[in-house]
């Protein structure tokens, strides 16, 4: 579903997710008609849009996105990006620990 979504991005605007009238959402039009469904539907999970931006970057971080494509990505300058969007994600402590003894 997402990959044909993708597809017609070149035929609707560019959105991948537009509204019904092909425009932008506005935010509360947006949970209120989209997201908060979508988290019933899902058994009430308490997340939030900007969450998961959040975990998108971050996981790109670790999987070595370089930081200025990242800042690119997000809309962000670098600066702004790490100190935002740098989140630890828990699986180099070890590696950390081993590094300085």
């Amino acid at each position: 579903m997402l990959a044909l979504r993708i597809s017609a991005l070149s035929s609707d605007g560019g959105l991948l997710f537009g509204s019904p009238r092909g425009k932008v959402w506005r935010e509360r039009n947006f949970c209120g008609r989209v997201w908060t469904p979508a988290r019933e539907a899902a058994g009430r999970i308490d997340i939030r849009p900007h969450e998961c931006r959040h975990s998108y970057l971050t996981h790109l971080r670790r999987a070595n996105v370089d930081d200025a494509d990242l800042a690119r990505i997000a809309g962000h300058s670098v600066s702004t990006l790490l100190a935002h969007y740098a989140h630890p994600v828990g699986y180099e402590f070890a590696q950390v620990r081993a590094a300085i003894g």
